[in-house]
């Protein structure tokens, strides 16, 4: 069934060719922080305008949605926001080895949106000096010019709709340089890849860590620095910078606005005299008026907000989130702006019958060329499919009319589907369930970007995970069932981590005018991809090394890998852990049999577990028809990991290693066994990980301050041991934890959950915790009011605060 588009045109840019004397007043004036803003200081490097400088036509923008990658409106310049380089780069659109220019921000860069005559960045955090230190000593020198390096033409491979595509090549650790410089020729795969195990069939392992053709590198001698997050997080707000184009430094700045700390998502309206720009820690929207260069409105919405689509009567913008299903809606643009949740249930063909699925990852939203759909990109966790322990990503479609998705509920007599896949067995313990699709597309795991092709009605899809740029049929109720091709975008991946030698995570893309050519962003290797979407040529320009320390930097890699086996079951750690923080979700934890042996998995919905067949032994049948599952909520990693240990929700890890040992068993299939757990290769790339996680997984920004009277207030009822008692668990010293378990009394069991055993969990974190709702292991309190309220005496005493006090105590929390 197709979803049809009618084929009107984007708004031209009448409306963005704005009056030049407005945009040179923009360009011009000196902001000032709106009232409630940042403490962010605005400055001007720019030089005034000739005030008789005469009107020149303008031309439209590629594009008005916000992007890490963006190209100019002639198309002969492409702008690149690094944010691990706290630096923009400025490229010929033919990725030619013309110098680039390179702009240091003034913090880490988001996105960007290139007009004709002002290129608006956002910039996530304006740091205090301190941590502006601390910051330049994770990343290293800023890129120079010279660092850039052109990797000639190649053709990639375009996978059609029935592969299930592990293309590319492995490249042994040494000779990793050769390749890059095109001085070697890279060997076939040879059946190195994994892939899902037939039944009864033993699952690939891990080759020891003596075996020749996949040992791993030696440690690099390149020692971690661990970051101090009090320090590093120090923010001064978030920004939204206005740069106009130099033919000799690239850009200069003209203007900045203060916005809340993490700035990250943009759009701006087609008159190009509003801004929408999202801070996704701090949970807020802010309004811009560019002619003014300040705020006009600052909303709070839900948590994680990213992508920012407008419309095309500039009145109405669509906000995506990286946690939860709703999409925000705000209204009244060039009037009152004002926000409101819009339900977007993920998935309905993929949802198990009586249940609701989550969501997440939604990086980023598009509106097709006539406004009546809205794509996202997503996970929908817990989704129905073959293999899909976790969920699937998908791409859903909102009717912007009706405001509500235009796929139907799954109904048990139709839609069905088969598949003759050689790796699935006979129903019930391998099959989805009746009526359910097949598995999900590995090669849109993760999706980090999407941009609409008018030309042939698809979205261009970049999977963080997979390395890979996927393109889909927009004009479907299901597009990532309809895939049309798939570019992998490395060609080649490291033989011990399996992670992208270049191309790697990619995060942005942006078409030219004739959208026959894509660029793609791709932030792991710090390269541009620049791609013939006809004939599948592609070259790349590497813009600067990785400034992390060379393990941090392959646990870099690691941490967006989907690829690797080793790692996990088809995802990779940044599913889970967007940005090292978390999905929000609570998943089930539970011993599901693998091969008639019982392992520790996840799963998204008690749905996603099959039941037994006939084969199945009398003592397994009862756990894999019904294995208890308990809730487990996805906690927060960047800035609370320094600890040697222990680790998990009963403390049953001593060590970082032990728990993402664990991981690796937890996050997978239960048909798949896990990896060998004694290779060294594999605590090889657990020590890379750990490097990465605490020297180079940056904790959210958040505003330097003096406490409020109310919050001094809370402070001392949180250290008071006659009162709450907190400090004496959640000790300051330690990230506000003393890693302790205790029984605690139980907690009402959930429902979808089963009744826990054991009930001494570990003392958790409460490091940024103002960010991480739900809370406790099962989720079962929304807000940290509620989370007070309730507690009575189960940890520490709340009971004998008054409102007031209790109102305190949250109010220091949010702070901590």
């Amino acid at each position: 069934m197709k979803y049809r588009a009618s084929r009107t045109t984007l708004p031209q840019a009448g409306a963005i060719a704005i009056l030049s004397a407005a945009l040179a007043a923009a360009c011009s004036d000196k902001a000032t922080p709106p009232a409630g803003g940042s403490a962010a200081t605005p400055t001007s490097s720019a030089a005034e305008p000739s005030a008789s400088s005469a009107p020149q036509p303008k031309k439209p923008p590629r594009t008005l949605q916000g992007s890490a990658l963006a190209l100019s409106p002639d198309g002969a310049r492409v702008f690149v926001a690094d944010e691990d380089h706290e630096s923009l780069f400025v490229l010929p659109a033919g990725l030619t080895d013309e110098p680039a220019r390179v702009i240091a921000a003034p913090g880490p860069p988001a996105q960007i949106v290139a007009l004709d005559g002002l290129v608006l960045v956002t910039v996530r955090t304006l740091p205090t000096d301190d941590a502006r230190a601390a910051r330049e000593e994770i990343r290293g020198k800023t890129p120079t010019p010279e660092g850039a390096k052109s990797y000639g033409a190649t053709t990639l491979k375009s996978a059609p709709l029935e592969m299930r595509p592990w293309t590319g090549k492995f490249i042994h650790p040494k000779d990793r340089e050769k390749w890059l410089a095109g001085e070697l020729e890279a060997p076939e795969p040879s059946g190195s890849a994994p892939r899902p195990a037939k039944p009864g069939e033993p699952s690939p392992k891990a080759k020891p860590s003596g075996s020749a053709s996949a040992s791993a590198p030696p440690k690099q001698g390149t020692p971690s620095k661990p970051f101090d997050p009090n320090t590093v997080r120090k923010s001064q707000g978030g920004l939204l910078v206005g740069y106009r184009p130099d033919p000799e430094k690239g850009l200069v700045e003209a203007f900045r606005v203060g916005v809340a700390p993490d700035a990250w998502g943009l759009g701006v309206t087609p008159d190009a005299k509003r801004a929408v720009v999202t801070s996704a820690w701090s949970g807020e929207a802010s309004v811009i008026d560019l002619e003014a260069s300040k705020v006009v409105a600052s909303l709070k919405v839900d948590r994680e907000p990213r992508g920012v689509a407008i419309a095309a009567d500039g009145k109405t913008a669509f906000i995506s989130h990286l946690v939860g299903t709703a999409l925000t809606k705000i209204t009244g643009l060039d009037a009152a702006p004002e926000a409101t949740s819009v339900a977007l249930p993920p998935s309905p063909p993929r949802t198990p019958f009586g249940s609701e699925l989550g969501a997440s990852l939604a990086y980023s939203l598009v509106f097709s060329p006539d406004g009546k759909s809205l794509y996202v990109p997503r996970h929908a966790l817990g989704a129905e499919g073959i293999g899909a322990w976790w969920g699937a990503p998908v791409v859903d479609v909102l009717d912007t009319k009706t405001e509500k998705h235009i796929a139907p509920k799954h109904s048990p007599a139709y839609p069905k589907t088969r598949t003759n896949a050689e790796f699935i067995g006979d129903p019930p313990d391998w099959m989805a369930s009746e009526g359910q699709p097949p598995g999900p597309r590995p090669e849109l795991v993760q999706p980090r970007a999407t941009v609409y092709r008018k030309k042939t009605d698809t979205l261009l899809i970049a999977s963080e995970g997979w390395d890979a740029l996927t393109e889909v049929d927009a004009l479907t109720v299901d597009p990532a069932m309809f895939v049309r091709r798939t570019y992998d975008l490395s060609g080649a991946y490291d033989a011990f981590g399996h992670f992208a030698l270049r191309g790697g995570a990619p995060s942005a893309i942006a078409l030219s005018e004739d959208e026959d050519t894509a660029y793609v962003f791709c932030r792991t290797t710090f390269d541009v991809a620049r791609i013939d979407l006809a004939t599948g040529k592609a070259s790349w320009l590497h813009l600067a090394d990785d400034g992390l320390p060379v393990d941090a930097a392959y646990g870099r890699r690691l941490f967006t890998n989907a690829r690797s086996f080793e790692l996990s079951g088809g995802i990779g750690c940044a599913a889970c852990h967007p940005d090292g923080r978390d999905d929000g979700y609570v998943w089930r934890e539970g011993m599901l049999s693998v091969r008639f042996h019982d392992f520790p998995r996840f799963v998204g919905l008690r749905a996603n577990v099959k039941g037994a067949n006939e084969n199945t032994p009398p003592n397994v049948q009862a756990a894999m028809q019904k294995p208890k599952l308990h809730p487990r909520q996805t906690p927060m990693l960047a800035g609370r990991v320094r600890a040697s240990g222990p680790y998990g929700w009963h403390a049953e890890n001593q060590t970082l290693i032990e728990r993402l040992l664990a991981g690796f068993e937890l996050h997978r299939g239960a048909w798949e066994d896990g990896g060998d757990t004694t290779a060294g290769q594999n605590i090889a790339k657990i020590d890379y990980l750990i490097d990465y996680l605490q020297s180079g997984l940056l904790p959210p920004p958040t505003p330097v301050r003096e406490l409020s009277e109310v919050e001094k207030k809370g402070k001392a009822i949180f250290e008071n041991k006659n009162t709450a008692n907190c400090a004496s668990c959640h000790v300051p010293e330690s990230e506000f934890t003393d890693r302790t378990a205790y029984p605690l009394r139980a907690l009402s069991t959930r429902q979808g959950f089963d009744e826990e055993e054991n009930v001494a969990f570990k003392t958790p974190s409460l490091r940024f915790i103002a960010g991480t709702a739900p809370y406790f292991h099962d989720g079962s309190a929304t807000t940290l009011e509620d989370l007070v309220r309730k507690n009575g005496t189960r940890m520490g005493n709340t009971s004998s605060l008054s409102a007031d006090d209790q109102a305190a105590l949250v109010a220091y929390l949010k702070t901590l």
